[in-house]
């Protein structure tokens, strides 16, 4: 599950 890696940083990266 490399999708939620991702998604996780992008969240972090992007704070909402």
């Amino acid at each position: 599950m490399s999708t939620l890696s991702k998604i996780s940083k992008s969240v972090q990266r992007h704070p909402f």
